[in-house]
């Protein structure tokens, strides 16, 4: 019982920083990607592109991991 609980904990140790390493590599894609999209001609303030074409490349990639 003892060993269950034990082999639960890693488990779940593991599945938290497997996920945190996942979101901080998809939030650099992302934003590597709206950087390299030139957007200044629809926002010339930068107001709103550049976070928009980010969350869009994260929802992509998140969709196409679970695929």
């Amino acid at each position: 019982m003892k060993a269950l609980k034990c082999s639960r904990a890693v488990l779940g140790i593991t599945a938290f920083i497997s996920l945190l390493l996942m979101q901080i590599l998809l939030g650099k894609a992302g934003t590597l990607v709206s950087r390299l999209i030139p957007y200044q001609s629809i926002d010339p303030y930068d107001s709103f592109a550049a976070i928009s074409i980010h969350h869009v490349v994260e929802l992509v990639e998140t969709i196409l991991d679970f695929v």
